[in-house]
C-alpha cells in the first residue's frame, strides 16, 4: 500500500502492534473541495490513530494534487493550510495547530471511534 498510515476505504483493519482498535474516520466535503473529490463524502478506516496532517496527506493522494493546492498553501514541509480552507473535527474548527495531533475519538461513550471533517472553503459561505 502507498499510504503509510494505512488507510482502508470502507474496510476494517487491524492495529500492526494489536493495541490500538482501528478508527473509522469520515469526512464530508463542501463547496470547491467537493467538486474537486467529485464525492461529498468518504468512510476511511486507519490501524492507527491518524494525525489531521496525515489524514489530508492521505486524501491528497486518493485526489490528487489539485486537493492538496486547495488544502495545503505548498506542496513542500512545512505544509501549512490555506487560509480559506476549514476544517471541523467533530464539530469543531480547527487550525494549523492541531495538523500534527491524532485525531480524537468520538464525542459520544460507547459510540465507535468516527472523526467527521469538513473542508469548506470561506469563499463559498454557508
Amino acid at each position: 500500500m502507498a499510504n503509510a498510515q494505512g488507510a482502508i476505504e470502507h474496510q476494517a483493519t487491524g492495529a500492526a502492534d494489536g493495541v490500538h482498535a482501528a478508527l473509522a474516520v469520515h469526512v464530508s466535503f463542501m463547496g470547491l473541495i467537493a467538486y474537486v473529490t467529485k464525492e461529498k463524502e468518504l468512510a476511511l478506516e486507519f490501524a492507527a490513530t491518524p494525525t489531521l496532517r496525515g489524514l489530508l496527506e492521505e486524501l491528497e493522494r486518493r485526489y490528487g494534487a489539485d486537493f492538496g493546492v486547495r488544502v495545503f498553501r505548498t506542496s513542500t514541509p512545512p505544509r501549512r493550510l490555506q487560509m480559506c480552507t476549514r476544517i471541523f473535527v467533530n464539530g469543531n474548527l480547527v487550525d494549523e495547530q492541531a495538523l500534527d495531533a491524532p485525531l480524537p475519538l468520538a464525542a459520544e461513550p460507547g459510540a465507535p471511534p468516527k472523526v467527521l471533517v469538513y473542508l469548506l472553503p470561506a469563499a463559498t459561505g454557508g
